[in-house]
């Protein structure tokens, strides 16, 4: 599962060690298991390159 991520603290942010996290982050590494999918693999995104991703087919 892909997790597109915008760098916005407190939201999302770089720690000292350069990894990624925050509330959104932290709550995404619970979903995969909830949702019977192993693992979620982080990809930081800007704003415009979230919305064409989203629109209906």
């Amino acid at each position: 599962m892909k997790v597109a991520y915008l760098i916005e603290p407190p939201s999302n942010y770089l720690d000292e060690s350069g990894a990624v996290t925050g509330w959104d982050i932290e709550l995404a590494r619970h979903l995969p298991n909830q949702l019977g999918i192993e693992g979620a693999e982080f990809v930081e995104a800007k704003f415009a390159q979230l919305l064409p991703r989203l629109a209906l087919q």
